[in-house]
């Protein structure tokens, strides 16, 4: 049985509806009929007096149905919170939290752990992408990116997924992916869909390179906080909400066998896979020891520090990049990236870092910096870097650029560890 089912019969048996108490709990005029006297005369009172349907009074209805469940039931807040969830698909409530909500960010591993099935650890495949996090009401979605830019224009594809959420109100977060012609989602590709301005340049790219929406979690369901639930029974709700479209769906992801995700996503050339704990909360805005990222694939999203002049073509143009990461607050100087651009990135990387130029190296004082015809910048552009392995010398082997990284806030890049 699952979690939510589990929660509706310890409701229905303490208020001894009997055996159809898991389906009047789904049915707000039966569960008004069959629950005790004394709570369905405050409840209906409550109805009367300040409408179910609307925001704040229907909050209030809320509240005191949790008190009542509380006390009466013996219901914990986190089964009160699947509860409301549950019960509020007959009464949706539109409003979004006040505040935005910030992402969790994920930790490093270098294995995943052989947790059995139902225990441990629940594992996806890691992809290559942009994270967002999508705002949904009634009518209306707002996607955002991790570092606060609205990009609801920029992949119009995925506002179509207002017309499923229909009446009700979700805070959802993902990652927006565009495959290859091997169904396999590559970074080089969203890269196309960044930066355009133009409503026809967006729609002319969107032909080009279509951009699905992959939900992998649900932080605000219909007027309630869900963050504080533990990650299956979040992604049971999510699941219940049977996302599915053309541009937008939910991944499998599966408990325990890390290995062998592991496995398969080698086979399919993949970045890795993400571990999270079965039991965690979803800790917004912080790196979450219970999300790990354990990657397959050397490379990494870096910060832009700096840069040399090309020569011959590239004369005037940047012929490399100064790369780096942080260490707490130290920034450690990464290396020099020279291959991996086209002439119109090289173009547009010059125009961003033009205004972010400064006279002082921003790294960490180290023997291997260049100094010859450099220009250091403030570290605020954050990339996604490919590489053959980091040296004794704590280096970049090889490394090529992929593309900017306009998800990614420059304080959250640290060195990642490849399996």
């Amino acid at each position: 049985m699952n979690t939510s089912k589990n929660v509706l019969k310890r409701i229905a048996e303490r208020l001894d509806l009997g055996n159809r108490g898991i389906e009047v709990l789904r049915d707000k005029d039966t569960l008004l009929a069959a629950i005790p006297d004394d709570f369905r005369c405050n409840l209906e009172s409550n109805i009367a007096q300040n409408g179910m349907f609307e925001g704040d009074a229907r909050r209030e209805v809320m509240d005191m149905i949790a008190f009542s469940a509380s006390e009466k039931i013996g219901l914990s807040r986190e089964e009160l919170t699947l509860y409301l969830c549950l019960f509020n698909a007959t009464m949706c409530d539109p409003s979004l939290p006040n505040e935005e909500v910030e992402a969790v960010v994920a930790s490093f591993d270098s294995t995943p752990q052989q947790s059995e099935p139902d225990t441990g650890e629940s594992y996806e495949k890691k992809i290559e992408r942009i994270r967002a996090v999508a705002y949904c009401t009634p009518g209306e979605i707002k996607l955002q990116s991790r570092t606060g830019h609205d990009v609801t224009r920029t992949y119009p594809e995925i506002g179509r997924l207002m017309d499923q959420v229909g009446g009700r109100s979700m805070v959802l977060d993902g990652e927006v992916v565009a495959f290859d012609d091997g169904g396999v989602p590559r970074f080089e590709r969203i890269q196309q869909r960044l930066g355009l301005t133009t409503e026809a340049d967006v729609r002319t790219a969107m032909r080009r390179v279509p951009v699905s929406y992959l939900i992998f979690d649900l932080l605000h369901l219909d007027g309630h906080d869900t963050t504080g639930l533990t990650y299956l029974q979040r992604r049971e709700l999510l699941l219940g909400l049977e996302l599915r479209g053309k541009s937008w769906g939910v991944p499998e992801h599966q408990v325990g066998h890390g290995e062998d995700l592991l496995a398969a996503a080698r086979e399919r050339h993949l970045e890795g896979v993400m571990a999270k704990r079965t039991d965690s909360r979803y800790e917004a805005g912080s790196r979450s020891g219970a999300w790990l990222k354990i990657k397959i694939r050397p490379g990494q999203e870096l910060v832009i520090g700096g840069w040399q002049e090309g020569q011959g073509r590239r004369q005037g143009l940047p012929g490399s990049l100064l790369v780096g990461y942080y260490d707490g607050d130290t920034f450690r100087y990464a290396g020099r990236v020279g291959t991996g651009f086209t002439q119109r990135m090289l173009e547009h990387l010059q125009k961003l870092m033009k205004p972010l130029a400064q006279s002082d190296s921003p790294f960490a004082p180290t023997r291997g910096l260049p100094r010859k015809d450099v220009h250091f910048v403030r570290p605020q552009l954050v990339a996604e870097f490919e590489f053959a392995e980091w040296t004794r010398d704590d280096v970049l082997r090889a490394p090529s650029f992929k593309g900017l990284r306009e998800d990614k806030d420059p304080r959250d890049v640290v060195r990642e560890i490849v399996t």
